[in-house]
C-alpha cells in the first residue's frame, strides 16, 4: 500500500515541504509557495501559518523603531478621514509620503527623531502637547 501511494505522489507531481515552524513535511496546495503547513498544531488553537505570521510581525516591531511610530500616527490620521476632518486624497498623498520616510527612518537615512518631527508637522490643525 505504501508503494502504490509512493508511486502516485511521483506520477501526479505532488509538491511537499517540510515546514519551517512544526518541522512536519505538508503537501502544497496550489501554484503558490509557503513555508508553513495549515495544521493544527496540539496544544494550540490556531495553524502554523497564522502563528508563523505573529511571530514575524512581533519580530519586524521588535527590531525597527520607525514602524510603531507609523502606525500610532497612521492610526490618527485614519481617525480624522473617518470623522470627516480630513479629505481621502490628502490622507492617501499623506500615507504614501510617511511610508516613504518610514522608510528612510529604516534605512538610516533620517534619524527617528527627524521622523517623529515630520509626522508631527504633517498634522493639519494639531494642538502642541506643552
Amino acid at each position: 500500500m505504501l508503494m502504490f501511494e509512493f508511486w502516485e505522489i511521483l506520477t501526479k507531481s505532488v509538491r511537499f515541504r517540510k515546514c519551517k515552524r512544526c518541522g512536519r513535511y505538508f503537501i502544497m496546495k496550489g501554484n503558490y509557495d509557503t513555508n508553513y503547513c495549515d495544521r493544527v498544531a496540539e496544544g494550540e488553537t490556531r495553524n502554523c501559518q497564522e502563528l508563523a505570521a505573529q511571530e514575524n510581525y512581533k519580530k519586524k516591531m521588535a527590531d525597527n523603531a520607525a514602524i510603531p511610530l507609523y502606525q500610532k500616527y497612521y492610526k490618527r490620521y485614519a481617525a480624522r478621514v473617518r470623522v470627516r476632518q480630513i479629505k481621502e486624497p490628502d490622507f492617501k498623498k499623506w500615507k504614501y509620503q510617511a511610508m516613504t520616510k518610514r522608510d528612510e527612518c529604516t534605512d538610516g537615512r533620517i534619524t527617528l527623531a527627524e521622523f517623529e518631527e515630520w509626522l508631527e508637522a504633517s498634522f493639519p490643525n494639531r494642538k502642541k502637547k506643552n
